[in-house]
């Protein structure tokens, strides 16, 4: 039998098709998603990217749990889950830690973002915070200094699932950030 569910390692920095987490893996690099990517959490296994996944316009990443997903201290410019023009995100299930940089979104918007794009939550428990000092949301938009602070945010549903959205000064925790 060949399985086309490639294993997560600490060298998979572009994810495409169907991926899984097996073990406890670091991966040091941005994570770039390519395509429509299924990301299967294995239980009690824990993937740490703390640099993020970029989930560009054009691109799917859906999330299955029942594992774990860390993402803490990304550059200041990137959200954890997210990019400029942020693709489809679909989270099942699993623990979910995404904490972006200075001026991003925790799950959305980088800083300057151009485009919100979809973030559905179905399940699984979501902490989502932008992981800096200011204007940006913990799911939306990211901080852009060009227009007056206001990031770009996309179609955000809640359909289930315990979700903590939060951020720091002068932002809300779902939706685009407020002004100055």
């Amino acid at each position: 039998t060949v399985s086309d569910v490639v294993p997560v390692t600490s060298a998979s920095t572009v994810l495409s098709g169907e991926n899984t987490v097996y073990n406890n893996v670091t991966i040091e690099k941005r994570i770039t998603i390519s395509g429509n990517v299924v990301l299967n959490l294995s239980e009690g296994t824990t993937l740490t990217a703390p640099k993020g996944i970029e989930l560009s316009k054009g691109n799917t990443l859906t999330i299955n749990g029942p594992g774990s997903l860390i993402i803490e201290k990304c550059d200041e410019d990137k959200s954890a889950i997210g990019a400029v023009e942020v693709g489809t995100l679909v989270i099942n299930g699993g623990n979910i830690k995404a904490h972006g940089g200075k001026y991003a979104a925790g799950i959305g918007g980088d800083k300057n973002n151009t485009s919100g794009g979809s973030i559905t939550i179905n399940g699984g428990t979501v902490n989502a915070f932008n992981g800096g000092l200011i204007y940006a949301a913990g799911i939306g938009g990211g901080n852009d200094d060009q227009v007056g602070h206001y990031g770009v945010c996309g179609d955000i549903v809640i359909n289930g699932g315990q979700v903590t959205a939060g951020s720091f000064t002068n932002a809300i925790g779902q939706g685009a950030q407020a002004s100055s």
